[in-house]
């Protein structure tokens, strides 16, 4: 849930139509990767609400390659709080009714 949660805010699914991406603009996007035995390092860029994000996966798989470790590092800050808002509110319209 917290992956899905996390696709839908960084895909850039907030914009209107009328704040489509230009095509110098671009939605989530990798732009560079680093890979060993057992981890990978993935740099993400992208644009929410007119900010530009720019970011840090790191995935660490066990032996039998299931994910054991997922970190997300974003910055700027601002990026960061809008983020915390909007993963709240997604996560909250995912959970089940009580």
């Amino acid at each position: 849930m917290y992956l899905r949660a996390a696709t839908q805010t960084f895909a850039g699914k907030d914009l209107t139509p009328s704040e489509e991406p230009r095509d110098t603009e671009q939605r989530f996007r990798y732009t560079k990767t680093a890979f060993g035995s057992d981890i990978a390092i993935l740099e993400f860029e992208t644009s929410m609400q007119g900010t530009h994000v720019n970011g840090v996966d790191i995935i660490r798989c066990n032996e039998a390659g299931r994910v054991v470790e997922f970190r997300v590092m974003i910055r700027p800050l601002q990026a960061v709080n809008m983020v915390h808002r909007q993963m709240a509110a997604m996560l909250e319209s995912m959970a089940p009714p009580a």
